[in-house]
């Protein structure tokens, strides 16, 4: 089953996105890690894969202000640092939120 976001909601006062999936699923992603992973070429180098951004330089308040849908696979975020670059597809945020859920119940 190919999972697909029905519903994002950004919720400022938690500073976490809380995305419900086709499967009943429900991940809440911090604004700031979500923010740490933009795919896109400013933030990855194209050539290396390396990241060029560094999740500790991005203040602890950052928080979107817009979300745009990209067809039917991906959620474009500006954020309050102007960034607005980054598509993060479905098959992404949800390798991020199972990721976190992952260490959630680690812990």
């Amino acid at each position: 089953m190919t999972v697909v976001a029905k519903h994002i909601r950004a919720l400022t006062d938690q500073k976490v996105f809380e995305i419900h999936w086709n499967n009943e699923i429900v991940h809440r992603i911090p604004f700031k890690i979500l923010r740490g992973l933009c795919p896109c070429a400013s933030c990855v180098s194209e050539s290396t894969g390396e990241r060029m951004i560094d999740v500790n330089t991005i203040a602890e308040e950052i928080q979107p202000t817009s979300l745009d849908y990209a067809g039917s696979y991906a959620v474009k975020i500006t954020w309050t640092d102007q960034h607005n670059t980054g598509l993060y597809t479905w098959e992404r945020l949800w390798a991020i939120g199972g990721a976190i859920a992952s260490e959630e119940t680690m812990e």
